[in-house]
């Protein structure tokens, strides 16, 4: 089958999850024997491409005003990128061209700022059928989240999200297959009247060198806890650290890996005792879960899914989590972790005392995350991305067929 995947960012820019589990998709599917091409945006300056077997990669300019990611100058460029993020008929038309010489059975849109959801349109206007998936909740949301840094989670879609993303409701009944890490995440979309015509599945993200290794507990008196990821409002880690406060641990230890804004991250960690926080930056996740009993993921905006979950079962380290989104359909209470209320710093330090009180609870049986892991394995998941990929290249073959009679 030829595929034409779409993300916003690609290897080697592995900036957030949806870009990883892209392109561990990609590369999967071109291990089993899939003719792979990949439409992205540009590397930052100063990265080099990477040799991609059994892949190509497309690179095209971005809609503009300004790269996703990168700072608006000002209020006006802000809502020019987000009106642009949802149509724009030059990403449309660069996007065209290349599906004209690609002719792929199927497209399989990702992550899209920067790309705009006119993408879709151009795949439908040459009777190619795409298959979307969910990382966020860009299709509803300006800025992908519903949430605000100075205000929390968005009760409603406010209305400059609902005038901004008024296109992307009406671009995505031109998807044929909505397919979301989460049944949370499909709730969520079609609840906000979008996707409403599309075919419909859960899938996790695909991960690539999955496999089952259980460490020991490492030893030593007290918890050792770890909190892994972006260091940003919407994460939570400043509700770790007022838990940590109102717990009043006897002994613990917090290793923080990942990174944010400076000025941000001494604030948050600033609030905790000199000596209990070890800030290891980005390091292989691997190295993290050797040294810890427990992974913190405090999260609290409505994430519909988070692979650090997938890695922690990976390891055999119990989670202890926020229960917003679609973290509790991984994380089993007793089973594979805990889960309390997001933003409750009171719940998340009632839960740590008795964590520490009774560290037997820490070493759960290997079965629950062994059934985690499983459901990312390779030969496991692959084939259900494909089964989703043909049935959509069929219905796109029976549209044009039925066109040209």
């Amino acid at each position: 089958m030829r595929i034409a995947l779409t993300t916003c960012t690609f290897a080697p820019n592995l900036e957030g999850g949806g870009a990883i589990a892209a392109t561990a998709l990609a590369r999967e599917l071109a291990r089993r024997g899939h003719d792979v091409h990949v439409i992205t945006l540009p590397l930052p300056d100063g990265m080099r491409e990477l040799d991609e077997p059994g892949l190509t990669v497309h690179r095209i300019a971005p809609h503009g005003p300004v790269a996703p990611g990168a700072p608006f100058p000002s209020a006006l460029k802000k809502l020019e990128f987000h009106l642009r993020d949802s149509f724009d008929p030059g990403v449309m038309a660069r996007v065209g061209a290349l599906l004209d010489v690609i002719k792929p059975d199927v497209v399989n849109s990702h992550a899209i700022p920067g790309l705009s959801g006119s993408l879709w349109l151009a795949a439908e206007r040459r009777g190619i059928p795409v298959v979307h998936y969910i990382h966020e909740l860009w299709a509803i949301c300006a800025n992908a989240g519903m949430f605000r840094n100075n205000a929390g989670n968005c009760r409603s879609r406010c209305w400059e999200c609902r005038v901004i993303t008024a296109p992307r409701r009406l671009l995505s009944r031109r998807v044929d297959t909505l397919i979301a890490l989460s049944a949370f995440g499909l709730t969520k979309m079609v609840g906000a009247g979008r996707f409403t015509k599309s075919h419909l599945a859960v899938l996790p993200n695909a991960f690539e060198n999955v496999h089952f290794t259980p460490r020991p507990r490492p030893p030593g008196e007290g918890l050792r806890l770890g909190f892994l990821g972006r260091i940003v409002p919407n994460k939570g880690l400043d509700v770790l650290a007022r838990a940590l406060v109102a717990a009043d641990l006897p002994q613990w230890r917090l290793l923080v890996a990942g990174s944010g804004d400076p000025a941000y991250v001494d604030e948050v960690l600033g609030m905790l005792p000199p000596g209990r926080v070890e800030r290891l930056g980005w390091i292989d996740p691997g190295e993290l879960f050797r040294r810890i009993d427990l992974l913190v993921v405090p999260s609290v905006w409505q994430e519909p899914m988070g692979r650090i979950l997938y890695e922690a079962a990976m390891h055999g380290v119990p989670v202890l989590a926020s229960r917003v989104g679609g973290m509790p359909e991984i994380v089993v209470e007793g089973a594979t972790g805990w889960t309390v209320p997001g933003g409750d710093s009171a719940a998340l330090a009632e839960q740590l005392r008795r964590l520490a009180t009774h560290p037997e609870q820490l070493d759960l049986p290997h079965g629950a995350y062994r059934s985690v892991v499983d459901r990312v394995r390779p030969e496991n998941l692959i084939p259900a991305y494909e089964r989703v990929f043909e049935a959509a290249a069929d219905r796109g073959r029976e549209r044009r067929r039925a066109a040209a009679r």
